[in-house]
């Protein structure tokens, strides 16, 4: 029973023997007087008939589609297990002017998280929650990105201000309901800390143009604002439309909705997803995030990031677009495509979702 049951991936004759046994095992229960067992085993055998005759259906995804899925999985792995080995780092520091090196290795250590959360949920091929995660990821991208580009106290004192007055918001909806989340001693602690603190409300739009204002044309393939592929751009068209799945709202619901007719619709568990959906996007957006890191504090190797992308292409023709690594000053055509784009195929970067007109979402 126990090589059937290891074979069953193999054959679904296997699957036959593994009920076999079963019925043997139950057989042999029932005469030795041991009927519990015997009962088990004709429950198990069962079961193992039933999916003997409804098979798990293989995966309809194209091969095509198999080999591109197994590149970004892998594109993503080493891209983590590269920023994994940079940890753990200790600080010293004493004041906001000396936190941004802290501040930008702590967030990336974020990212490498939700990173690794977005990879195993990639062989599932499901689109909404990893949508989600990218979305979140993409947002800790723009404020590594920002605060790379000018780590100074007014910066920081900005970021950690928005963070202190949402804590005091919380607290007080969490008082108004009987159920504060600071004593008064913290409330008045972090009221002492936002009064000293300069900065105003951060926008994450207005955050994503500040940050291509410095690092456009800086970055492989990623131009200003108004461009698609610039940080402004990467927010209209990745952070906007995952908002949806994080969100309860209508285009939440359309992977587990199908239309029947026009006036009947199907409720159902979420389906793999055709395309590579979010998966290829994040990489793409870490690998960002990673050249900045090289930039900023010097770790990691830009042309080990590079050469990542170098190793598993978006295609087997990745076009002549150029741009220079500003960590390495390399000219690195293959990276810069992953982001643009390649001609004539309908899609841009690694593949985002496509707008919701095509995917029957109306509004």
């Amino acid at each position: 029973m126990a090589v059937m049951y290891a074979l069953e991936r193999r054959d679904r004759r296997y699957t036959l023997g593994f009920a076999a046994g079963c019925l043997l095992s139950s057989l042999y229960g029932f005469l030795a007087g041991a009927w519990p067992f015997g009962v088990v085993e004709v429950i198990w055998a069962g079961v193992a008939l039933n999916r003997y005759r409804h098979p798990k259906p293989a995966s309809t995804r194209a091969p095509a589609m198999r080999d591109r899925d197994a590149v970004i999985h892998a594109r993503g792995r080493e891209l983590v297990e590269l920023a994994t080995g940079y940890f753990p780092r200790e600080f010293d520091f004493t004041a906001d002017a000396d936190a941004g090196p802290f501040v930008l290795t702590a967030m990336l250590s974020r990212m490498i998280g939700t990173m690794k959360a977005i990879g195993a949920q990639h062989p599932a091929q499901l689109e909404a929650d990893a949508g989600a995660a990218v979305r979140d990821l993409f947002e800790q991208a723009v404020y590594l990105a920002w605060l790379a580009a000018d780590p100074s106290v007014e910066r920081i004192q900005a970021w950690r201000k928005v963070d202190l007055k949402a804590r005091l918001a919380a607290d007080n909806d969490g008082r108004a309901h009987g159920n504060p989340l600071f004593t008064d001693e913290q409330r008045a602690d972090v009221e002492v800390q936002i009064a000293k603190l300069s900065g105003d409300r951060l926008v994450l739009a207005s955050v994503a143009e500040e940050a291509d204002r410095h690092w456009a044309q800086k970055l492989p393939g990623m131009g200003g604002n108004g461009e698609a592929q610039s940080f402004r751009g990467l927010y209209a068209f990745v952070y906007r439309n995952y908002s949806g799945f994080t969100h309860s709202t209508y285009r939440g619901l359309h992977p587990v909705v199908v239309d029947l007719s026009s006036t009947r619709k199907q409720v159902r568990l979420e389906e793999p997803y055709e395309g590579s959906g979010p998966y290829g996007m994040a990489t793409v957006i870490f690998g960002l995030s990673l050249l900045i890191a090289g930039s900023a504090l010097g770790w990691p190797n830009g042309g080990d990031v590079v050469a990542i992308f170098e190793r598993n292409p978006r295609a087997a023709s990745l076009g002549d677009v150029e741009s220079t690594d500003v960590a390495t000053g390399v000219p690195s055509p293959g990276f810069a495509a992953l982001i643009q784009g390649d001609p004539g195929d309908g899609e841009r970067g690694d593949e985002v979702c496509p707008p919701p007109a095509e995917q029957g979402i109306s509004s």
